[in-house]
């Protein structure tokens, strides 16, 4: 019944193989935003204030935790791995919410004044 189906979702061989989806999910979400920062800058077009923004700290956001997801599932537990582990808890602390700022920043229909400013300075 339900206890043996409990015992066998928490036996040690199921946990880990549910880890090591988990990581490799991980590492591959934030390789591909990644590599969307380096399709942004290959795409023909104007590329804006708030673009060159979003790139910056969504490369600030996602390296940290890719390298930390690539050591993990590697076994690597060195020096740089715990180094990189507490700057990607610092990054995922106000990454993600400065990218959606940034992001919606460059709609044009309804641009503030100091969108408006800033886009006519660059």
């Amino acid at each position: 019944g339900c206890p043996k189906l409990m015992q066998a979702i928490q036996s040690p061989l199921v946990r880990k193989l549910v880890q090591m989806v988990y990581l490799l999910s991980g590492a591959g979400l934030f390789l591909s935003i990644l590599l969307l920062c380096v399709a942004m800058v290959c795409v023909g077009g104007s590329v804006t204030c708030c673009d060159i923004c979003l790139i910056l700290v969504a490369f600030g956001f996602a390296l940290p935790h890719a390298v930390v997801a690539v050591c993990r599932l590697i076994g690597s537990s060195s020096a740089w791995a715990n180094a990189l582990l507490s700057m990607a808890g610092e990054a995922a602390s106000v990454g993600p919410q400065l990218c959606v700022i940034l992001s919606t920043a460059d709609v044009g229909a309804v641009a503030p004044l100091w969108q408006k400013l800033l886009n006519g300075a660059t």
